[in-house]
């Protein structure tokens, strides 16, 4: 479909979709346990990890920050949440016809 770029076929999470403060705040919870359990066990950390962390530490600060600063009113948010849910809903259906389960699963994920 003409609404699903190259980008969000390679990684579902491009910023782009990341409007949902309950998601980015659940990935950041994700992420830092694995840097932490990483750092714990003095293992290297892939670098993926450490960008995904960082991707979603600022999506969600952006998103609090526009709220909290009156940039962005609660109407306006609502309207771009579902707005990228049915975006998401395109792109869980092109994943799933293309029999990508894993990242079937990313979408369907942010959409709940």
């Amino acid at each position: 479909p003409d609404e699903v770029k190259a980008d969000e076929i390679k990684d579902p999470d491009v910023q782009r979709n990341l409007w949902s403060l309950l998601y980015c705040n659940k990935m950041v919870e994700k992420y830092e346990l694995m840097v932490n359990t990483a750092m714990n066990k003095k293992e290297r950390l892939d670098d993926m990890v450490k960008m995904k962390l960082l991707l979603f530490q600022s999506q969600a600060l952006a998103i609090q920050s526009a709220i909290e600063n009156e940039q962005v009113t609660l109407d306006q948010y609502m309207e771009y949440l579902n707005k990228g849910i049915a975006h998401d809903k395109v792109l869980l259906q092109f994943f799933e016809d293309t029999g990508n389960k894993k990242n079937a699963e990313i979408v369907r994920f942010r959409i709940e």
